[in-house]
């Protein structure tokens, strides 16, 4: 491929200038690598437009977007900084079940599902677990092959933690978030094999 020097050599008139000059020849080549060095900057530029592969503007992105919250201040990493950041420019808003599983596989949680709850009624046979009205409020976010997300007071924990708890992920911090206010949400950890 030519370089921009080449092409600014090939634009020259050949009756008027002497190409092999060396003043002119050294102009022509400090202004090529400038030209060179634009255009690579555009290329790299265009990694930038996709939040997925931002490096240089991903601060940008962050302020505009409102980051680190409270659910992504501890994303350190540059890969865990990209993935919070797509998955708030993910968050166009929603209430169905769809959604909120595509939230869940944005942030990194595959295989998410979603059980809604029913009350109990007379149509119902009897080996259906008896649920209340209250029922109808909850919803469970079932994650397979997350791990064990339970913890335990140890010899470095302060005394007024609890002495057995589970800790709380990025994902339950942006559905307790997002979800409806009048909605009770559940979360269903099953341990790696």
């Amino acid at each position: 491929m030519n370089t921009h020097a080449d092409l600014l050599k090939l634009l020259l008139p050949a009756f008027a200038y002497d190409k092999s000059a060396p003043a002119l020849s050294a102009e022509i080549t400090a202004e090529g690598a400038q030209l060179d060095a634009f255009q690579s900057l555009v290329q790299a530029l265009l990694l930038e437009i996709d939040p997925r592969t931002t490096d240089l503007l991903l601060s940008d992105w962050e302020r505009v977007y409102g980051l680190p919250d409270a659910c992504g201040s501890d994303a350190d990493t540059l890969e865990e900084r990209r993935a919070y950041l797509v998955a708030k420019v993910a968050e166009t808003g929603g209430l169905s079940k769809p959604y909120f599983e595509n939230l869940a596989a944005v942030l990194g949680y595959q295989d998410t599902a979603i059980t809604s709850f029913v009350p109990t009624s007379c149509e119902m046979s009897c080996e259906s677990p008896l649920l209340d009205e209250v029922w109808r409020l909850a919803w469970q976010v079932n994650l397979p092959h997350q791990g064990d997300n339970h913890g335990f007071f140890r010899a470095d924990s302060f005394c007024t933690d609890a002495v057995d708890y589970y800790l709380m992920g990025k994902l339950e911090c942006v559905f307790s978030r997002l979800k409806p206010g009048h909605t009770y949400l559940l979360f269903k950890y099953k341990a790696l094999p």
